[in-house]
């Protein structure tokens, strides 16, 4: 949380999944999951930038 508190641009922490649930633990370990939510974030990404383009 340092770098968010400290920082000179916006931060923005994503909770992808729980460690401590192990069907998240198994998903965010497997490869299928991993390319899943790196997915998910691109498409955040653009969406966000797509509004802020709108502005």
């Amino acid at each position: 949380m340092t770098g968010s508190i400290f920082s000179q641009v916006p931060v923005v922490l994503v909770e992808m999944c729980v460690l401590t649930n192990p069907s998240d633990e198994r998903f965010i370990a497997s490869k299928a999951g991993q390319s899943q939510m790196a997915d998910a974030l691109a498409a955040g990404v653009r969406a966000a930038l797509t509004v802020q383009g709108q502005r």
